[in-house]
């Protein structure tokens, strides 16, 4: 099965905007790039998520360290991830989950690299981050089970890369993901027959029962094509 219908991989389908100057806000907290290259962030920094050196929260922005040569930054639940201009990632707040990709589970309340790999985009969710690589290589690391659905993958404490032989433009796939999994079933539902039927002559009890049945019949195909999807898209998983 192709990423799309036509034959061409859906990694391609979708750009992502991520541009310098850009604001990122989460739950609690906001980050943003100025025009001259500074970070600035405010709300909530009960995990060090502002990057500040403490914990301290702000109602108005504070600038995070002395450099001016930041490109973009996304703010997540409870930490903060980074680009600098020359590609280089860094990362700090909350890392119970390993969300920091630094390959431990404590906070740091300010921004530290993450090796020496040149980054193009990066996306912080909830205790979970993704990035592309400036190959267009995917990696991800913290809890990573959520979209999965596999707890075998909950918790990467470094960066791990997924999708092998993608080529991604995007930072955050899994919503591609699921639209793939939308269309393959709207595809295949056409060809399907249930083998519960529900008939006129049915009592009503009956009727009841084998439309309950055709439905919990229609919820496992659903289940089972998704699950074809995910495993194309993860022939060779990555273990924590």
């Amino acid at each position: 099965m192709s990423g799309k219908q036509d034959g061409s991989p859906i990694a391609d389908s979708r750009i992502s905007a991520f541009i310098a100057g850009s604001r990122s806000t989460r739950t609690d907290h906001t980050m943003e790039v100025r025009s001259d290259g500074t970070l600035w962030g405010c709300g909530c920094n009960w995990s060090g998520e502002l990057g500040i050196g403490s914990r301290t929260s702000s109602n108005d922005p504070v600038r995070v360290g002395r450099d001016d040569d930041w490109a973009s930054a996304s703010a997540g639940d409870n930490h903060t991830l980074a680009i600098k201009k020359d590609g280089t990632l860094w990362a700090w707040g909350g890392n119970n989950a390993g969300q920091l990709g630094n390959g431990g589970v404590n906070d740091c309340h300010g921004p530290v690299q993450l090796g020496k790999a040149k980054w193009a985009l990066v996306s912080a969710g909830n205790q979970r981050s993704v990035a592309v690589a400036t190959d267009g290589t995917l990696w991800e690391w913290g809890f990573c089970g959520e979209k999965r659905g596999d707890a075998k993958f909950s918790f990467v404490r470094s960066p791990t890369q997924v999708l092998p032989g993608e080529v991604w433009k995007e930072a955050d796939p899994w919503n591609l993901i699921e639209e793939e999994c939308e269309r393959e079933i709207r595809k295949r539902e056409l060809a399907w027959q249930p083998t519960t039927t529900v008939s006129d002559n049915d009592s009503l009890y009956g009727s009841e029962r084998n439309s309950h049945d055709r439905m919990i019949e229609a919820q496992a195909f659903r289940a089972r094509i998704k699950s074809e999807v995910w495993d194309h898209f993860f022939p060779q998983r990555p273990t924590a």
